[in-house]
């Protein structure tokens, strides 16, 4: 619970259930976390790490924006859809399993201030229906040991824009 950046981390939560029952807890607390890292249809959830306490803020819901709406040469675009497309696929997804390779992809979008770059991430995120969580490399408190757990604690189905 918190205002702008400053966070009071609370420690402790105190919860009860029937002793017969007592998985009940377990499955409320995953339920909990299922529905926090959800994306709605129509918008986008962007969160921002926090790197201090080591945790994803949720820090907007926005409107979906249509691929169609970003300015780049469509033979660019079709070739980055084409490329997402067949590596969120179960079979890439099998074969890097099988070779013992982490399910992962990066992309360099380069250019000055105000060439599109967010507006393409933001706009990929909303066609693959994927979260967008923030991290700030020039954060004074971000580590090694704190990227590797942005990277690690990321929200599922999310696009990590550095």
């Amino acid at each position: 619970v918190g205002t702008q950046s400053q966070v009071d981390l609370f420690t402790s939560l105190v919860l009860f259930a029937p002793r017969s029952d007592a998985a009940v807890l377990g499955q409320f607390c995953h339920e909990l976390v299922v529905e926090s890292e959800k994306s709605q249809v129509g918008f986008v959830s962007v969160f921002e790490w926090q790197p201090l306490n080591q945790f994803w803020q949720a820090r907007v819901i926005c409107p979906a924006r249509p691929l169609h709406t970003v300015v780049l040469e469509q033979d660019t675009k079709d070739k980055l859809l084409e490329d997402m497309q067949e590596f969120m696929g179960p079979d890439a997804r099998q074969w890097y399993k099988e070779h013992g390779i982490q399910h992962k992809r990066g992309y360099l979008f380069h250019g000055v201030p105000g060439t599109g770059k967010t507006s393409l991430v933001q706009a990929l995120a909303s066609h693959f229906e994927h979260n967008i969580c923030h991290v700030h490399l020039t954060h004074p408190n971000l580590t090694d040991d704190s990227l590797r757990a942005a990277v690690n604690q990321a929200p599922k189905k999310s696009i990590l824009d550095f």
